[in-house]
């Protein structure tokens, strides 16, 4: 069969949701991905809305999660966009029926974020193939029923894009957002996250380099394997506040361009940083040497098993004296390093 494109009639799309399909070389299916709940089981979206699936065909009503007209059936290959209009409380591709119906067309654009009525971003995007979000509108997040975007594009491949209109001023979960997802920048170094607790995984496992070095961390807590795995990161972020840390395990593990001077950080409310500086890191001697200074100089009170890891040297003659202060009462860390040179 022949290659099949056919576009909305306006470049204008309003309050709805649009997005461009690729049925790939052949025919294919596509079912929208609308969960029964929202992640904690506690709540169910809402559903009326009218999906134009671009092919010229009908519209339909979807008014359930599990609406039989939800699933579309492309007869001629190419690409289409399709535009949700009205009420879609729900959107996630994690959803475990749309993993069972088993999508044939790729999600590969989003044209216009709109207004849909979304209550929870969590998995949105996970393991898609998203070409670019061409869409200069943003989503609105300031009335969701999770303060969560955890997930979001998780094991994604999203190609250009640019986030920096959105207000994520009032999400509190960042966990695993971009983790493993396949972008080096999203715009998002303006972000105000000041509300953020969770920035555990955000950036685990991808080529994120972006500089953040100006985000309000101060409420976060969480910081597992935020940046876990990214092997391109290396951002100033000496300056950011860590003085609510509680979870640092991982944090840098396998930074390997990573080199910074993080000596700035008010680490002493964190409850562990085992593995924190696992290898392969960037972190040079100079720099493992300001850490164990400064950190040195804070008061650390653990009065059990207090881990700390970091797979670099030190100057014996600069640092000794500062890691035995860390390693003695009242502070107590168990260090892992490569030892002193």
């Amino acid at each position: 069969m022949s290659q099949m494109m056919i576009k909305s009639p306006s470049s204008g799309y309003g309050d709805s949701f649009a997005f461009r399909l690729n049925t790939g070389v052949g025919t294919g299916n596509f079912a929208l991905p609308l969960p029964e709940y929202t992640l904690d089981d506690s709540a169910s979206p809402s559903y009326d809305f009218i999906v134009d699936w671009g092919d010229g065909g009908p519209t339909d009503n979807i008014t359930a999660y599990n609406d039989a007209a939800r699933i579309h059936a492309y007869p001629v290959a190419g690409e289409y966009i399709v535009t949700i209009t009205g009420l879609c409380e729900g959107w996630s591709f994690d959803s475990e029926f749309v993993v069972s119906l088993a999508n044939e067309a790729w999600f590969v654009e989003i044209i216009n974020w709109g207004d849909i009525g979304v209550i929870e971003w969590t998995f949105s995007f996970y393991n898609m193939y998203l070409e670019t979000i061409s869409a200069t509108d943003a989503p609105d997040l300031s009335s969701l029923y999770s303060t969560s975007l955890a997930s979001m594009f998780e094991y994604t491949y999203l190609g250009t894009c640019d986030l920096s209109a959105w207000d994520v001023s009032l999400i509190t979960s960042f966990n695993s957002m971009f983790g493993a997802c396949y972008g080096t920048t999203y715009g998002i170094a303006d972000w105000d996250v000041s509300a953020g607790t969770d920035f555990e995984f955000m950036f685990y496992d991808s080529p994120f380099n972006e500089d953040i070095s100006g985000w309000d961390v101060g409420n976060g807590n969480g910081f597992r394997a935020m940046f876990s795995g990214a092997t391109a990161f290396n951002q100033d972020i000496g300056g950011w506040d860590m003085s609510s840390c509680g979870d640092m395990v991982l944090m840098l593990e396998g930074t390997s361009s990573f080199d910074q001077d993080i000596s700035g950080w008010q680490i002493q409310s964190a409850d562990s940083m085992g593995a924190i500086l696992k290898a392969p890191i960037g972190l040079s001697v100079a720099n493992y040497d300001l850490l164990l200074n400064a950190w040195s100089l804070l008061t650390h009170d653990h009065s059990t098993y207090f881990p700390f890891q970091c797979d670099q040297n030190y100057t014996i003659t600069t640092s000794q004296a500062a890691r035995d202060i860390l390693t003695g009462a009242p502070n107590n860390w168990t260090i892992t390093d490569l030892g002193g040179i």
